[in-house]
């Protein structure tokens, strides 16, 4: 859906979404207070990439509220193919805001999606389902130690022709916990983009090993459509995650 000049009023949107869901009733605050305490971390990460390029990230999450949740990231990257590795030539930032009205596997969803360079903002609006979390699949993805979650982002606004949406696949596996006390991890996402010109993917496959307190080595194996050519990319790198 076509909004040019949708940066300025992003906020508005973003603020005005985030004040419904913070009026919640009492009743059902008190439903979900027992299960959701609030909690939250915040991960410096570096990696390079075997395209030549570096990556310094930034990973927030909060539960702020048993129904509110906020997650956010940005990567400042410098551009592919270059030898100066230690200038920032690109930023990409989501926030990422979700409000639980009830007791189900479904949450609402707003993200805020900025990307470096002109008319690259978009607004999302949609529903995310925990597919690990209904009854009638807990059992499966339990036996595999799996988090799974599908975001169905339905409005977006843009600077784009046409209608445009997307869906956003999200999982965490956490490989043989007990033997190995929780020290090897697998996460991971798979962004499908939907358009009048066609369908394009962003993904990413990172798998962990934690060493010392917080702090973990990490392969990840990247793919993107959008770029003309080396879709596919390998990053290394180191993340330590502290609690907030």
């Amino acid at each position: 859906m076509n909004w040019r000049g949708c940066s300025s009023k992003c906020v508005g949107v973003i603020l005005g979404f985030a004040f419904l869901c913070s009026a919640v009733s009492p009743a059902t605050e008190n439903k979900v207070e027992e299960k959701a305490k609030p909690t939250g971390f915040i991960t410096p990460q570096y990696s390079y990439d075997t395209r030549d390029f570096n990556r310094f990230s930034v990973y927030i999450s909060k539960q702020v509220s048993p129904q509110f949740q906020y997650f956010s990231f940005v990567h400042y990257n410098n551009g592919l193919g270059t030898t100066a590795n230690g200038e920032s030539t690109s930023t990409y930032t989501e926030q990422n805001f979700r409000y639980k009205p009830f007791e189900a596997p479904l949450d609402l969803t707003a993200q805020w999606n900025m990307l470096s360079g002109a008319d690259n903002d978009k607004l999302r609006f949609g529903f995310r389902w925990n597919l690990s979390g209904t009854s009638f699949l807990a059992d499966v993805f339990g036996a595999i130690n799996m988090k799974y979650f599908v975001n169905f982002h339905i409005l977006q606004l843009d600077a784009l022709d046409g209608f445009n949406w997307q869906v956003e696949h999200t999982y965490t596996v956490a490989v043989f916990p007990d033997v190995l006390d929780k020290r090897v991890n697998i996460v991971g996402w798979l962004d499908h983009y939907l358009g009048p010109t066609g369908s394009q993917v962003i993904s990413e496959h990172l798998v962990g090993v934690r060493l010392v307190d917080r702090a973990e080595l990490f392969t990840e194996l990247r793919y993107n459509t959008f770029l003309a050519k080396d879709k596919f990319g390998a990053g290394f790198g180191l993340r330590y995650a502290m609690e907030i």
